[in-house]
């Protein structure tokens, strides 16, 4: 069951890390494209 708790926590920051890269890698791609010129 330990172990269970253990996998559940690790896969819950796995998710969580790849989201939150995610949305940083969008959000810099997003503001280089609508980024006002000069």
């Amino acid at each position: 069951a330990k172990h269970g708790i253990v996998g559940v926590i690790t896969g819950m920051f796995k998710v969580t890390s790849a989201g939150v890269s995610a949305a940083i890698i969008f959000g810099f791609i997003g503001a280089l494209l609508f980024k006002p010129k000069g």
